[in-house]
This record gives structure tokens, C-alpha cells and sequence, in this order.
């Protein structure tokens, strides 16, 4: 009589170590025991299977813990209003014009642009002529320094979105545009 093995059962040589008395399966480690041994047989790719396993519950249980529920937050009734006398708040922003960052950016006007970096370092674009330049920052105004020997001052009006020419010390420029918009 032929005798088929179960499917957890793996044959040892002439032996079948599901014919004795105890063998398991567990993340591919296959222990069987029996009165006289104790067998050990390890599949391939186990630390594989048992990470992949370990990991799968990790993300299980992180997404049970971070998992928000309907959660309502506590407004005021349709029927309750605020006190005459709250003036509502306002929000706005002052910006600071001795910051560099207030700067940083491209600002064009119809026929030149000027682009400001980081560390210093700009661009003035005159129809499709370039020059590089140097800039500082003090007492609200960004004064340009093109080749040594053209320095020009611009102020940055108080919302930040035009820049104006105080003194023109440009190499070339178009008549007429002394403002430049924020791009």
C-alpha cells in the first residue's frame, strides 16, 4: 500500500516526518519530533516570509492607532452671536523691506526686468541684452551695483508687489519705465 503524504508532510530520505508522532510548519521552519528525533528543516527565503509578515502587522496596527474617527468639533449654536462689541479680527501683513527676501524674484516692466537671488546676485534684462549685478539691502531701499560703476537705487512700495527706480545709474535703459511689477 502506498501511503500519500499529507500536505505539511515532508519526506526525509526513507522517512516521512508526518508518519511518526508531531511535526509543524511555522514561517517556513518545518520541527517534527518524535520519540527518538527531533528534526529541524528550513525552507529558503524564511527571514524573507517572516519580515514580510512582521512588516504587514506593523502597518496593520499603525493604521488601527492612527485611524481618526467622526470626531465633531464643538462650534457655537446657530443661535448665539458675538458681542457688539468684538470688532472683527483682521489680519495683514507688514512686510519688511530691509529683508532680502522681500526682493527675491523677477519684476518687469514693458522693455527691462531685473531678477533677484539669492546671495547678492541679480540679473538686468534689457531687451534681450543681459548684464549681471550685486545688490544690498538697507534703510528700505535695494541699491545695485552693475560692473563697479552703475549703482541705481529702487524702493519697494509697502505691499511689495512694484519696485520704483530712486536713482538711475544704469549702463542703458527705455525712457519713461521706472516701475517694475512682481512676477
Amino acid at each position: 500500500m502506498v501511503k500519500t503524504p499529507s500536505p505539511l508532510c515532508v519526506p526525509m530520505g526513507d522517512k516521512d516526518l508526518c508518519s511518526d508522532k508531531w511535526s509543524c510548519a511555522f514561517f517556513g521552519v518545518w520541527l517534527h519530533l518524535d520519540a527518538t528525533h527531533f528534526f529541524i528543516l528550513k525552507e529558503e527565503n524564511t527571514m524573507k516570509k517572516a519580515i514580510t509578515i512582521i512588516l504587514a502587522l506593523v502597518m496593520v496596527l499603525s493604521l488601527v492607532a492612527c485611524g481618526g474617527g467622526n470626531q465633531t468639533a464643538n462650534t457655537p449654536a446657530a443661535t448665539e452671536t458675538p458681542a457688539a462689541t468684538e470688532a472683527p479680527a483682521t489680519t495683514s501683513v507688514v512686510l519688511d523691506k530691509n529683508d532680502v527676501a522681500s526682493y527675491l524674484g523677477e519684476w518687469k516692466s514693458a522693455g527691462m526686468s531685473f531678477t533677484f537671488n539669492k546671495g547678492g546676485i541679480g540679473r538686468y534684462d534689457l531687451n534681450g541684452g543681459w548684464y549681471d549685478f550685486t545688490y544690498k539691502v538697507s534703510d528700505e531701499v535695494v541699491v545695485i551695483t552693475i560692473l563697479d560703476d552703475f549703482v541705481s537705487s529702487f524702493e519697494l512700495n509697502d505691499d511689495g508687489s512694484k519696485l520704483t527706480i530712486l536713482q538711475n545709474g544704469l549702463p542703458s535703459w527705455v525712457d519713461g519705465e521706472t516701475e517694475f511689477l512682481k512676477q
